[in-house]
């Protein structure tokens, strides 16, 4: 894979800014804020750069901007932005130094505002939300802004009852007194409501819920402790077009006396998350029976299921299921119950099977050799797997064509052979890990795999930590092969140097978040680099000073 033309032009011009009379002129919207985007991504906005961005590329025909994990994008910027009177139909901050102040500055003149995102902005009290009023706001997420207060986000939701999709993941601050705002406020448009970790909701709040919002399509309610049967079934009764229901983690509900919601769970449900709860198998035999639309089942660390229940759980909802988590079911996860998947769940696109750690993969043989149902594959997580095959890999890296995510951590049989073979076969391949797959060989894989990898696959996202013997030579062919990467783990890559990956970081299209610790080192160790090879090594200090 290489750089498009288009993307080195738009690199080209985002670093000479200051060298290119008048650019600004001759740049359409689009390219504005690709180039904008780019400046930001690659921490060019310095003091000294910073006027010739806003002479260039800050007009009032900018409709969308992407400020992602930049400590350079201030208030004074969002200010400045504002004051070119941009209206703007899509927004996003995303782990940036800004406060109330810019965002206030920023949104007091948005009437346009479609799409906002706000993420991990722990300066952020709410009150910059509140001038908000747009006519046509309908996606609002503030993922982890922790201080958000009730007062403010009852006053953005107030000004702007168009919303319909709305995620306070992780807004530790909000309480369940915002659900009677948001209820009847947004009683007409409202169709997502993330309310993971609002530790205080409770069943009251999920009636009202039911009550007024009779449009919600899904809701999340991950870690929502208070919750019994009696608010979920408010729900299911009520809200009849409901097709995502999460209640990870909502312990109260595997209590005997909360069960009674899986015998009422709507029809309409197509994703039904089940994670942490350890609910007895003929219970959710139950619930899964009676649900003909479902196509995404995730039973995240349930160890409750004997084998005779999964026998019926799969026969009966496994030929309809697209998506089937079964990540951390390590001890009823066996080969045997994959079996059952196998022969029963005929048209998956995603399969996850992380930490199931009794598992060969041997009853993945007859999946590998269906080549239309290897071919569904998109995403196959086996993280934590250690003793799969190495021939069933072999097969999977074969077969499966047109996987895009593929997580292999921890299994001792990758090697190079594995990972040239999905280099040469999955043509679609975005997210690998293969953290600590070192086996019982030192050099099972080595930078011969990683750089065939990123020779043929359109890498994204890849995960190398643990595997001590990477060095440069794989970071260089990342930086030179996958203009797209967005992130990189090489935690415990001791042969990986920060001039590689800050190199990584320079040349690639957008912003690469690279995760780099190492152990500390023997201090009678040193790297340098051989003359010769070109590569980096450890020396042996107290080796040469004997010299």
């Amino acid at each position: 894979m290489v750089k498009q033309l288009m993307d080195m032009c738009l690199g080209c011009i985002a670093q000479n800014l200051h060298a290119i009379s008048n650019v600004g002129k001759h740049l359409p919207t689009l390219h504005k804020e690709k180039i904008l985007q780019w400046v930001v991504d690659h921490n060019m906005l310095t003091t000294e750069y910073v006027p010739h961005v806003t002479y260039h590329l800050f007009s009032p025909a900018l409709r969308s901007i992407s400020f992602n994990d930049c400590d350079q994008i201030t208030d004074k910027l969002l200010i400045q932005l504002d004051a070119c009177k941009c209206v703007l139909e899509s927004i996003t901050i995303d782990g940036c130094k800004v406060t109330d102040v810019g965002v206030s500055a920023l949104l007091s003149h948005q009437v346009e505002l479609q799409t906002l995102v706000l993420k991990e902005l722990s300066e952020l009290t709410g009150t910059g939300l509140e001038v908000l009023r747009s006519r046509k706001l309908k996606e609002v997420e503030l993922f982890q802004c922790i201080n958000i207060t009730n007062k403010s986000l009852v006053a953005l939701v107030t000004r702007n009852p168009t919303i319909a999709r709305l995620n306070l993941c992780s807004c530790y601050k909000l309480t369940h007194e915002i659900i009677p705002t948001i209820a009847v406020t947004l009683a007409n448009e409202l169709e997502h409501l993330d309310l993971s970790s609002i530790h205080t909701i409770d069943n009251n709040d999920l009636v009202v819920l039911s009550q007024h919002c009779k449009i919600l399509k899904g809701i999340v309610l991950h870690g929502c402790n208070r919750i019994t049967s009696a608010g979920v079934m408010a729900l299911s009764k009520e809200c009849t077009k409901l097709q995502l229901l999460d209640v990870s983690f909502c312990y109260k509900l595997q209590e005997s006396s909360s069960k009674d919601f899986l015998k009422e769970l709507p029809v309409s449900l197509k994703n039904l998350v089940l994670s942490g709860l350890q609910l007895e198998g003929g219970d959710i035999h139950t619930a899964v029976a009676r649900l003909p639309k479902l196509e995404t089942l995730r039973l995240c660390g349930i160890n409750s299921i004997p084998e005779e229940d999964a026998i019926k759980i799969f026969e009966t909802v496994g030929p309809q299921l697209i998506c089937l988590d079964m990540t951390g079911c390590h001890q009823i996860m066996t080969d045997d119950i994959l079996r059952l998947i196998v022969k029963n769940c005929k048209v998956l696109e995603d399969l996850c099977l992380a930490f199931c750690m009794k598992l060969t993969g041997e009853p993945l043989r007859m999946l590998f050799r269906d080549q239309e149902r290897s071919s569904n594959l998109t995403l196959l997580r086996m993280s934590g797997c250690k003793d799969l095959y190495h021939d069933i890999l072999l097969d999977m890296s074969k077969a499966c064509v047109n996987l895009n995510k593929l997580y292999m951590a921890g299994i001792k049989s990758v090697d190079d052979t594995l990972l040239f073979s999905i280099a040469n076969h999955m043509p679609h391949l975005k997210n690998i890990s293969l953290k600590s797959c070192v086996g019982s060989s030192a050099d099972q894989v080595t930078d011969n795999g990683v750089v065939e990898l990123t020779r043929c696959c359109p890498l994204e996202d890849i995960c190398l930590a643990g595997i001590h013997n990477i060095t440069d030579k794989s970071i260089f062919a990342l930086a030179n092969n996958c203009p797209d990467l967005k992130t990189l783990f090489v935690s415990g890559c001791s042969k990986v140097t920060t001039q590689a990956t800050n190199y990584l970081q320079d040349v690639c299209n957008d912003k690469v978040y690279v995760y780099h610790r190492l152990p500390n080192a023997n201090p009678n160790l040193v790297m340098a680099k051989n003359l010769d090879t070109g590569d980096f090594c450890q020396i042996d200090q107290t080796k040469w000073s004997m010299m």
